[in-house]
């Protein structure tokens, strides 16, 4: 037996995209290579997964026998999908997807010709997916990812430690993009009240680290 064996998990995994017009939008950096390892290694110990991803982002291999896959392109495409799923239950809630904090505040529905001198795009807050999930799933071991850039380790922790409170996860993993690249991802997984640290230092290794760490809070 695995240790999420005839677990039920929900991963969201990628970039979201703010659009812009017809042609462009805004996004962030992320491939969904993390996501992806953690939906392979959660399924090979036995895991039922749905697995939501951004818009051109990695998919989980065909062997890692996800039980739905998902994709959307908008933070409010996300929003849609998990209202839709809030009647299902899941043991836990891996929310890896780097959801925009801003989008544009309007959508021109063609494309802006070229030309122009100025063209000022206006921002907007979207909403903070992150409490939808713990509203939907309040009794679902929820990991949380803090992505940092230039922190050091200790800055990494702490406010891997205080997005933990802030979020109310059970589980958050912190990273800073310059550590990041390829199958390169030094990471901070920070859990049971920010107590326990484990450092990593790839997709795979973090992938693992977390299952069993999930293992381990679910067993308790």
């Amino acid at each position: 037996m695995g240790h999420l064996d005839e677990k039920s998990i929900l991963i969201t995994s990628g970039p979201t995209r703010g659009l812009i017009d017809r042609v462009r939008f805004v996004s962030n950096r992320s491939s969904g290579r993390l996501g992806c390892a953690i939906a392979e290694a959660a399924a090979a110990e036995g895991a039922k997964v749905t697995f939501i991803r951004g818009e051109g982002s990695t998919a989980p291999g065909a062997n890692a026998h996800v039980a739905k896959l998902l994709t959307v392109e908008t933070v409010g495409d996300l929003a849609e999908v998990l209202e839709d799923l809030r009647g299902e239950r899941f043991d836990v809630v891996v929310h890896a997807m780097a959801v925009l904090d801003y989008e544009p505040e309007a959508f021109l529905g063609e494309k802006v010709r070229s030309g122009m001198e100025e063209w000022v795009v206006r921002l907007r807050p979207t909403p903070k997916i992150i409490a939808k999930v713990r509203e939907y799933w309040p009794s679902a071991v929820l990991v949380g990812f803090k992505l940092e850039a230039g922190a050091s380790d200790e800055e990494l922790e702490k406010r891997g430690s205080d997005f933990m409170g802030q979020a109310a996860c059970d589980v958050v993993v912190a990273n800073d993009l310059d550590a990041v690249g390829g199958d390169r991802h030094r990471a901070c997984i920070i859990y049971r009240g920010g107590e326990v640290k484990r450092w990593e230092q790839s997709k795979g290794t973090v992938a693992a680290a977390l299952v069993e760490v999930l293992g381990e809070l679910l067993a308790d």
